[in-house]
Order: C-alpha cells, then structure tokens, then sequence
C-alpha cells in the first residue's frame, strides 16, 4: 500500500483523474467533521476535499505553509518541471517569503504570472495573509 501511495502522490503511472477517482472516497489525510469533508494534505491550498485543491491528483500544486515564526515567513512551494521523479525531495520548489507590501505581487506572480496555476494564485493569496496574521497577534501578546 505504501508504495501505491506513493506513485499516487507524484502523479507517477495515471493520469490525474484516474488518480482523483481512487483517492476521493478515502486517505489519510481525509478529515470529516459534521458531514463536511476537508483534506490535510501537503499541496492543498484550501483544505478542501476536491479535485481542484487536491496536492496529490494534480501535477501542478501550490502550497503555502507556516515558515520561520522568529522571522515572520511564509513558506512557498511549488513543483518543479522537469525534475527526477525518484527523488520526491527535490521535486519541490520552495522559497520563505517575508512579510511585506509585495507578497501579494510575489505570490501572483509565482502562480499566475509564470503560467503555473492561476486559479489558486488568489487562494494561496488569503492563505499566506492568514498565515501572517496569526504571526502578527503572537507578535502582540509577547509585549
């Protein structure tokens, strides 16, 4: 089962519907709360559980995580094109954005400017805000 999820996760052997067809009745990163489903997975903007958001059946992901809270980043990752698909840690591209006027623009311009994913550019755009805001009131009850 192991290695099936693993071939599932980089998109290795199927196609991505066929991948989203297997994986969307159940997996371990699946969280049901009051008949709602959400999904934890790495590479899921929203946490949603749907074909959209999905870090696994979607070649193209955008993720957008907690980074260094003593330096106040957000950490941003994307999958790189043309890289080894046997060396999963090096698939991801990722880079810490500091907290700034630009952060919108350079997330904007990761996801829509490039080509890459311009439907979750927006997404990933309210995630990262969140994200920082959290910092910003950690920040405030420290004083």
């Amino acid at each position: 089962w192991w290695n099936l999820q693993i071939s599932i996760g980089l998109g290795l052997s199927m196609s991505a519907d066929l991948t989203w067809m297997i994986l969307r009745d159940g997996h371990s990163f699946l969280i049901e709360r009051d008949g709602v489903r959400f999904s934890a997975e790495p590479g899921n903007v929203m946490n949603k559980h749907s074909y959209k958001y999905s870090g696994f059946a979607n070649k193209k992901t955008v993720d957008v995580a907690m980074g260094d809270k003593k330096k106040h980043t957000v950490a941003f990752a994307m999958k790189k094109q043309g890289c080894s698909i046997r060396k999963p840690a090096q698939m991801l591209q990722k880079s810490n954005l500091k907290f700034s006027a630009k952060l919108a623009k350079v997330i904007a311009y990761e996801c829509a400017g490039k080509h890459y994913r311009a439907d979750l550019s927006h997404d990933a755009i309210r995630r990262a805000k969140k994200i920082l805001r959290t910092l910003k009131v950690e920040k405030k009850d420290k004083q």
